[in-house]
């Protein structure tokens, strides 16, 4: 932005530098624990998706005095006609920038450098940048949305899988007293073998809420507990994460979920089978990991 006067100038300025000189990638890692996000993005890897972009453009503009702020929401939907209205999907959500100029609001810019550029019309870009001095304001503090929070699905109490394997007695060397804890443990095991199996046989209803909700109780039993902060699609991908095998049958049942919770619309059979087949193939390899580890 060196030798630009005006503010919006100097934002549209920085939109097409992060749009010609960062890679658009989905699949980017996250940035090392020893990094600003930022700093990493526009220094380091220049590789990034939409919040990537977006929040590399609010530091920047901050950094010059000017309010911004990310925002995140949909690109355009789809027109359909047997719905009569738009049709937004998961695959629309993006992330963009807008800048505050006195006068004017809020105006919004596009850094990513996947959608089309930021516009306004030749007369009403003229005004902004011949009329809008330098601001100094101090930076706007925009409350936060209410976080969409993984619903409540039981007691979150339930210990990691390092916590529910028993342990084993240590042998009395002078050998008196060692039938009755052997027992003990005997019974023990074979008591949480029962409620693993008991566990593990049961089917939840194909339905979306109690799919998702045996979902998250396998998660939490398998050691991740989430927060309150995650969305449904979030925790899935942290189980994936962990257990990169079950990616592809966390997201099964999310799909479904997120169909039926936020679109207001059943999922069809087939699908909800699908989901269904996923919450068992996830409980059988939960526990043969459990078994694994006992051993």
């Amino acid at each position: 932005t060196s030798g630009i006067d005006n503010p919006y100038d100097r934002a549209k300025a920085i939109e097409l530098f992060l749009r010609n000189h960062i890679v658009y990638d989905l699949e980017v890692g996250v940035a090392p624990e020893d990094r600003d996000i930022v700093d990493y993005v526009v220094f380091e890897n220049r590789r990034g998706y939409c919040e990537h972009y977006a929040t590399s453009m609010t530091v920047m503009l901050r950094t010059l005095g000017i309010p911004a702020k990310t925002v995140v929401g949909y690109y355009p939907g789809d027109w359909d006609e047997e719905a009569n209205g738009y049709i937004y999907r998961q695959q629309q959500a993006h992330a963009w920038t807008e800048a505050f100029f006195p006068e004017y609001g809020w105006i919004r810019f596009e850094p990513t450098a996947s959608q089309p550029e930021s516009t306004l019309d030749g007369a009403a870009a003229a005004d902004v940048s011949d009329e809008i001095p330098t601001p100094t304001p101090e930076l706007e503090t925009v409350a936060p949305e209410p976080p969409v929070a993984t619903p409540d699905l039981g007691d979150d109490s339930a210990a990691p899988i390092a916590d529910v394997v028993p342990e084993t007695p240590d042998e009395d060397e002078d050998g008196p007293g060692w039938p009755l804890p052997l027992g003990a443990g005997v019974l023990a095991v074979a008591a949480l073998a029962s409620g693993v199996w008991w566990v593990a046989t049961r089917s939840p209803a194909l339905d979306p809420g109690a799919l998702f909700g045996a979902m998250v109780r396998w998660g939490r039993f398998a050691g991740i507990r989430g927060n309150p902060s995650e969305t449904p699609r979030e925790y899935a991908r942290q189980l994936g994460y962990r257990y990169p095998d079950l990616a592809g049958d966390a997201h099964d049942i999310v799909d479904v979920y997120e169909d039926h919770q936020y679109g207001g619309r059943a999922p069809e059979r087939t699908r909800l089978e699908r989901a269904g087949d996923a919450i068992r193939q996830m409980q059988r390899a939960l526990i043969r990991r459990f078994v694994r580890f006992g051993r």
